[in-house]
């Protein structure tokens, strides 16, 4: 999944990141970037989890983004946490 898809935009918005990145700062972030067609019944946490390992791979700085098994690690702790 990836930013796009949550926000229901296309790829080529160029400034969907740094609308994501500012949309964080506030406690109702998630609600502001998901697509409404997705509907009311998404699990939260998860879907912060996911943004927030999309926003990782999306960094400037090709150095500090996470490989792909970083990205599957990161995924699937969280989903032996319970999350």
């Amino acid at each position: 999944m990836d930013i796009e898809t949550v926000e229901g935009t296309e790829p080529h918005n160029k400034r969907l990141v740094t609308w994501v990145r500012e949309k964080k700062r506030s406690a109702s972030w998630m609600e502001q970037i998901m697509d409404p067609a997705i509907g009311p019944n998404y699990d939260v946490k998860k879907m912060e989890i996911l943004a927030a390992v999309a926003l990782d791979c999306v960094e400037e700085d090709k150095d500090v983004r996470p490989t792909m098994k970083q990205v599957v690690e990161m995924l699937q702790s969280h989903e032996s946490d319970g999350q």
